[in-house]
């Protein structure tokens, strides 16, 4: 063999090698790549399983609030706080759920506040769209350090005129001119909000008025709530968690115009006289007068006083003047509106204090009446309570009676749902239990 030969086998021996290592190379490159693939393909799928794990827990408080049959709305309901229905329900094979909701709202300062497992009520909140000005300023503004503070004048000025349908701006408000002026401007929305969120578009709320020391909303203090500037979000580190707007507001509440058993209430001024004496032994005078006086009324306290003046002869037993009493006793059975929903009411029963405390007229140490009875005597079963339970006057009945009920109908439900590998997702569901069947308003997969 030549030298030349020897020469041309080697460079052929020499290549192979290194089409060998490269083979190899890429071979183990397409190894790792299948493995990171398929650990990439094994999250997603675990992330769905998750998500499935949570729409169970969201199924389960369709489920719960399909079967709530109860004549009002409260603590004393499953949908409340259910360990047993709500907390990390197992599901099989390592799968679980939770429903959780913030702690006792009536205890806002104890320092070893736990979740509730169960719903968030949307009637303890003050509905952004049917409060009026002086309701909106009473709401918490306390954001930082100020948890007393109330919000100012010029913000509920700007979410009056955001949700109103003109272009007069209110003393402290804005209009379309200011946001189209912004920097990145866009649109007013010149009607009704569509979820609390949309306050952080309005002038004046700024993330730390909207979410307080909250940032994860779950109504609990967590270290990088109490650290003051260290960490996100800012606070004062006191030890105490000072909510936001976000904690006492919605947009999805309202009250259905109807009576304990689901019945439509009797519309006094269109029932007719023979109606008002078979179902509440109203004299015949006294049925033909509250007709006439209901008239063109959309105010029941307008009616106080109306009294039997016919000559007559009345039974024993019939009722001849319609007494601020009778009407706190028969609060939850009678009605002046033909609407089917009236949004805005606050439920006496899951209201916070700070919801509480923002009702126009109401003073602390009726806040505090509302929230030692329901500590003691359970929910309340009508509004009327307040009168017939000595937790008002007569004046004062008349004065904040029309702003709450005892009923509610549509929840907030957060259901995280975990996989054996640890994996969570959390999904945020509005939910509207008005029919037989409980419909789904809003969905978001929180994380």
């Amino acid at each position: 063999m030549t030298v030349r030969n020897r020469g041309q086998r080697g460079a052929v021996l020499v290549l192979a090698l290194w089409l060998v290592l490269i083979a190899g190379v890429m071979l183990l490159g397409l190894n790792r790549a299948a493995r990171v693939s398929a650990a990439a393909s094994a999250g997603v799928l675990d992330t769905v399983h998750a998500r499935w794990a949570a729409r169970a827990g969201v199924e389960t408080a369709l489920a719960v609030l399909a079967d709530d049959f109860s004549t009002s709305d409260g603590r004393s309901d499953v949908w409340w706080d259910d360990p047993g229905a709500f907390e990390d329900v197992d599901l099989g094979n390592g799968y679980t759920f939770r429903v959780t909701a913030p702690p006792d709202p009536d205890n806002p300062d104890a320092v070893d506040q736990t979740r509730r497992f169960g719903l968030d009520d949307a009637a303890s909140r003050v509905n952004l769209n049917a409060a009026n000005g002086r309701w909106l300023r009473g709401l918490p503004a306390g954001g930082v350090g100020g948890a007393d503070l109330r919000l100012d004048a010029s913000v509920a000025d700007a979410i009056l005129d955001w949700r109103d349908g003109n272009e007069a701006a209110r003393a402290g408000g804005a209009e379309r001119g200011y946001y189209g002026g912004l920097d990145f401007p866009y649109e007013i929305r010149n009607g009704p909000l569509r979820t609390p969120g949309e306050l952080l578009l309005i002038k004046g709320v700024d993330p730390v008025l909207f979410y307080g020391e909250d940032a994860d909303q779950d109504g609990l203090l967590s270290r990088p709530e109490n650290d003051g500037d260290q960490t996100t979000p800012p606070d004062d580190s006191d030890g105490r968690l000072e909510r936001g707007l976000a904690a006492v507001t919605t947009v999805d509440s309202y009250h259905a115009n109807v009576d304990a058993v689901g019945a439509p209430r009797t519309h006094l001024g269109e029932a007719g006289a023979a109606t008002l004496q078979a179902v509440f032994g109203f004299s015949n005078g006294l049925a033909q007068a509250v007709g006439d006086e209901a008239d063109g009324e959309d105010d029941l306290f307008d009616l106080v006083g109306t009294r039997d003046r016919s000559n007559d002869e009345v039974g024993d037993e019939e009722i001849t003047e319609l007494t601020i009493e009778w009407l706190a006793q028969n609060w939850e059975r009678v009605t002046l509106s033909d609407e089917e929903r009236e949004a805005g009411r606050l439920n006496l029963n899951t209201a916070s204090r700070a919801a509480l405390e923002s009702v126009p007229r109401i003073r602390d140490d009726q806040v505090q009446a509302i929230v030692d009875r329901r500590a003691t005597g359970g929910d309340f079963l009508s509004v009327g309570e307040l009168l017939t339970g000595g937790l008002v006057s007569r004046r004062d009945f008349e004065r904040t009676a029309e702003y709450f009920t005892v009923t509610s109908n549509v929840f907030m439900i957060h259901s995280t749902g975990r996989t054996p590998r640890g994996t969570s997702v959390t999904l945020r569901v509005v939910a509207d239990r008005a029919d037989t069947v409980p419909a789904v308003l809003r969905w978001e997969v929180a994380r």
